[in-house]
């Protein structure tokens, strides 16, 4: 995993925000529950909303982050609210060129769960995994298709976890 901090620049960040304020009052989202594979879903009671970012605010986010990004031909870029009880089984997103990840709560409460988890080289020999709590404008990028989830968010978090998932793909 790759991990930047504050990688947009604060403008890029406020506009991120910006939208996605615009689009909670949009009719636009779809939910984890209907969109994800079963496998996804595992152990998982709550659902995850989902809302495409716009072209042009997608376009200004690859701008910002793609000299960290490994070989690819096309990126897509989402909103993701995690609500409560939501959150993702373990995957390796390896269907995709890369998975990342930019968090856009400006504090995320240890106790509220929401925790990203991977899985190492490391790991695999210790069973030592490694975790983060989300971080204001944290970029993390699985580019070694690592093992990871994230743990279900607490049942009464003080409001939303909020952040853009990005993905990679290959020439298809």
């Amino acid at each position: 995993m790759l991990i930047i901090n504050e990688v947009l620049n604060k403008e890029l960040f406020q506009k991120c925000r910006r939208e996605l304020d615009s689009k909670l009052q949009e009719k636009c989202w779809s939910s984890s529950r209907e969109s994800w594979q079963p496998n996804l879903m595992q152990g998982i009671s709550g659902s995850c909303m989902i809302a495409n970012v716009s072209d042009e605010l997608g376009g200004l986010i690859y701008e910002e982050i793609r000299t960290y990004l490994p070989e690819h031909e096309r990126v897509t870029c989402n909103f993701h609210v995690w609500q409560p009880l939501s959150g993702i089984a373990g995957h390796d997103d390896s269907h995709r060129s890369f998975g990342a990840t930019i968090y856009l709560n400006d504090e995320w409460p240890h106790n509220a769960g929401g925790w990203f988890v991977w899985e190492d080289d490391e790991s695999k020999e210790s069973g030592i995994y490694k975790a983060l709590n989300p971080k204001r404008n944290m970029l993390v990028l699985n580019d070694n298709k690592e093992p990871h989830w994230v743990t279900s968010v607490a049942a009464t978090p003080p409001y939303p976890r909020i952040s853009i998932q990005i993905w990679g793909y290959e020439k298809t």
